[in-house]
């Protein structure tokens, strides 16, 4: 405030100040008379002036005075920053970054074994396939969330969670290569595994990290190969480069960035402590990463029935369905984006809602809307890959809305749901019950209603948003 706030009167004793506008938006705000009293007495109003000039005994007199006669007017609060905005075109790059990979299953399909099938059916080398990258997709999941919350620590966290990602990248890729290359007669399939438990790791410390161009790069020789591919054929040991150059590229990038994280934080500290190892960020308990392993496990498992239920269910020479799997992929982008909507748009509409009620059905209009857009995405992928919509759909919803509730801080309900769905849907197909189309849309429908009432009730709990 820059000058008085009253004017002097002429010797009136039971006049009042005249407010000018500054002192009269004070008045009308507050909620009590002292707030008032304070804005005067910060002007320099003594008691012994407000007896003299306006006839009242102090100055909280004084004060309740003016609040019983100022109209009351409360200013809505300028608006808060959005903590959940985001990048799209981030978002869609990261989408692209998920799909991509796909392509090193097409440039790398004739490197593979030809012969007898292996369990349930699958291709040659399939099964190993399979297992080790429905590990990759659990140890991941669950590296992935313990280095995130390492990373919004404050303080020191960057530097940790490089630590933790650079350890558990080493560790996930060894537990698949080591026992990968040593199955007899599966060399080739063993070396597939093994490449890819490596590019997972240096995937995941990527995309925690921030290097997502620097993935896209490493992608390169991979996406190069498949257009060669398409148009004129690769040799075999030009393919075997490529998808090596990929991963070595991944590899190298990864520890790149977390080698920088590293250093930065040994440059930041004192001199003095540069000689010992500091650890500025306690580690959550590892107990904390299951439901997000046990997610990323089951995820896996329903993305990867879809593309061999046919096999499972019809047995070897079944073609295998991918195309349900691309459009979930390529859909990611706009899922992780619609996410971030959701969060900070039901964060505003908490801001402006009066009443818990009206609260919680506001949240759940975001919630819907946002689901909506994904599955409208969800389908005209899916029709532009030819693929039917039902169980797509069933699939998408379940896993994007597991996401959500995992953002909100629900992480065990959504993971045992997509677990227990992932069983029942390889049992149907074991026992010869349902068709793949049939099972899925099913057993996923049924999971994505349990999921939307349960994603419903969290995002409509004020302290969901904290």
């Amino acid at each position: 405030m820059s000058g008085p706030l009253w004017l002097v009167p002429d010797g009136c004793s039971e006049a009042l100040p005249q407010l000018d506008g500054t002192l009269l938006d004070v008045c009308a705000a507050a909620v009590h008379p002292d707030e008032i009293a304070a804005v005067l007495e910060s002007e320099g109003l003594t008691d012994e002036q407000v007896r003299e000039l306006y006839g009242h005994p102090s100055v909280f007199e004084l004060a309740a005075e003016l609040y019983e006669r100022s109209p009351r007017s409360h200013p809505e609060p300028p608006p808060a920053p959005d903590p959940w905005r985001t990048d799209a075109w981030r978002c869609l790059l990261r989408g692209v970054l998920f799909a991509l990979p796909g392509l090193g299953y097409v440039l790398g399909a004739r490197l593979l074994p030809t012969g007898e099938p292996d369990v349930f059916g699958l291709p040659a080398g399939g099964a190993l396939l399979a297992v080790s990258v429905l590990f990759g997709w659990a140890w991941n999941q669950a590296l992935a969330h313990r280095a995130y919350v390492l990373l919004g620590s404050g303080d020191g966290g960057r530097a940790a969670a490089a630590r933790c990602l650079l350890t558990g990248a080493v560790l996930g890729a060894l537990a698949v290569a080591v026992p990968a290359l040593a199955v007899p007669g599966k060399a080739a399939a063993g070396l597939f595994a093994a490449g890819q438990s490596c590019y997972l790791g240096a995937a995941t410390v990527l995309l925690v990290l921030g290097g997502e161009r620097l993935l896209l790069a490493a992608l390169a020789p991979t996406v190069l190969g498949a257009a060669l591919l398409a148009v004129a054929g690769v040799p075999d040991t030009a393919a075997a480069v490529l998808l090596t150059a990929t991963v070595a590229l991944a590899v190298l990038s990864a520890g790149g960035v977390a080698g920088r994280a590293l250093v930065e934080e040994w440059a930041a500290r004192p001199r003095a402590e540069r000689a010992v190892t500091v650890r500025l960020v306690p580690s959550p308990p590892a107990a904390a990463c299951l439901p997000y392993g046990l997610f990323g496990l089951a995820a896996g498992l329903l993305t990867l029935t879809t593309a061999v239920g046919g096999i499972l269910r019809h047995g070897p020479g079944t073609p295998l369905a991918g195309t349900a799997t691309l459009a979930l992929t390529l859909g990611m982008g706009g899922a992780e984006w619609l996410l971030y909507q959701v969060r900070g748009r039901a964060l505003t509409t908490l801001r402006r809602c009066r009443t818990p009620l009206g609260f919680r059905a506001a949240a759940a209009g975001v919630l819907l809307t946002a689901l909506a857009a994904y599955l409208a995405l969800l389908a005209a992928l899916g029709l532009v890959l030819r693929q039917p919509p039902g169980p797509l759909l069933a699939l998408g919803a379940v896993l994007w809305l597991a996401l959500l509730l995992q953002a909100l801080g629900t992480a065990w309900p959504p993971a045992l749901i997509c677990a227990g769905a992932a069983a029942l849907e390889l049992a149907l197909l074991g026992t010869d019950t349902a068709g793949p189309a049939t099972a899925q849309l099913t057993v996923a429908g049924g999971a994505g209603v349990v999921l939307l009432a349960l994603a419903t009730a969290v995002l409509g709990r004020a302290t969901a948003h904290r």
